[in-house]
C-alpha cells in the first residue's frame, strides 16, 4: 500500500493525468451503460423463449460476463508475459455471441413478441374482426356473448358512466391478460406441455395487456379533451341543453 501511494502521487502530478483518469472514468461510465443495454436485449430474448426468469436472467449474463473475464484474463496473461491468443479468441467469440442475441432481440424479429411500430390499419376493425372470425371457424361462445353485449348495446347517459365503463374494461381486460399468463404456467407446469409449443399464449396475454393499456389511454383521452366543460359542469356550471350551441366563435 506504501508503494502504491507515491506511485499515485507521481502520476497525479504528470501533465494531462486529470485528464486521462476523466477520460478513463468516462469510459468506465459508458462500458456499464453498454453492458446493461446488452444485458436487457438478452434477458428480452431469453425470456421471449423460456418464460422463466431465472434461467433466462442467468444465460443473458454468460457471454457478456464472460467476455470480461477472458478481457480479464488476456490482460493478466500479457502483463505475466504469457502468450494470450486464446483468451483474445475468446473474448471475439464471446463479443459475437452478444450481438447474435442483442440481434435476434431487436423489434420485429419474431422472436422477442416486438413488433414494430405501424401506422393504422385501411381495414376496418369490424372487418377485420368478422375476418379473424372466418378463419377459425364455430360460433362464438356463449360466455362471451355478454362481454360482446355489454360493447355493443351500451349507451352511456354521461360522461361518468362512460369512463366507469372504461374502468371496467381496463380492469376486465387486465384480468384476462392475467388468467391467460395461469393458463400457460398451467399447460407448461402442470400438463407438460413444451414452453415452446405454448408460448403464443403469453404472447396473447402481452396483447391483451396493451389492449387494456389502450382502453386506459382513451379514458384518459377522454378526460384531457373535455377537461374544462367537465370542471366546468362539476364547478356548479349549467350547460347549455345542446352543447353545441356553443361554438366558441364571436367576440
Amino acid at each position: 500500500m506504501q508503494s502504491v501511494k507515491p506511485w499515485l502521487a507521481e502520476n497525479g502530478r504528470r501533465p494531462g493525468a486529470r485528464l486521462i483518469w476523466a477520460s478513463a472514468l468516462g469510459l468506465a461510465v459508458l462500458a456499464l451503460a453498454t453492458f446493461y443495454v446488452s444485458f436487457r436485449a438478452q434477458f428480452t430474448f431469453m425470456y421471449a423463449v423460456k418464460h422463466q426468469d431465472l434461467p433466462a436472467l442467468i444465460e443473458a449474463l454468460i457471454a457478456d460476463v464472460a467476455m470480461v473475464v477472458c478481457s480479464l484474463l488476456a490482460l493478466g496473461m500479457a502483463c505475466a508475459g504469457q502468450s494470450a491468443k486464446v483468451a483474445r479468441l475468446l473474448v471475439i467469440v464471446f463479443a459475437g455471441l452478444s450481438a447474435g442475441m442483442n440481434y435476434l432481440a431487436r423489434p420485429g424479429s419474431g422472436v422477442t413478441g416486438w413488433r414494430p411500430v405501424r401506422g393504422a390499419s385501411r381495414i376496418a376493425p369490424e372487418r377485420r374482426a368478422r375476418r379473424t372470425a372466418a378463419r377459425t371457424g364455430g360460433t362464438i361462445p356463449a360466455a362471451w356473448g355478454p362481454v360482446i353485449a355489454l360493447a355493443a348495446d351500451f349507451e352511456p347517459e354521461d360522461d361518468a358512466a362512460l369512463l366507469d365503463w372504461m374502468n371496467g374494461q381496463v380492469t376486465g381486460m387486465s384480468g384476462y391478460g392475467e388468467a391467460l399468463v395461469d393458463l400457460y404456467d398451467h399447460c407448461t407446469n402442470v400438463i407438460g406441455i413444451d414452453p415452446a409449443a405454448s408460448a403464443l399464449l403469453h404472447d396473447v396475454a402481452d396483447a391483451v395487456a396493451h389492449a387494456a393499456e389502450a382502453m386506459a389511454a382513451a379514458k384518459q383521452k377522454f378526460t384531457d379533451h373535455y377537461e374544462l366543460p367537465r370542471e366546468f359542469a362539476g364547478n356548479g356550471g349549467l350547460m347549455t341543453h345542446d352543447g353545441r350551441w356553443v361554438t366558441g366563435e364571436g367576440a
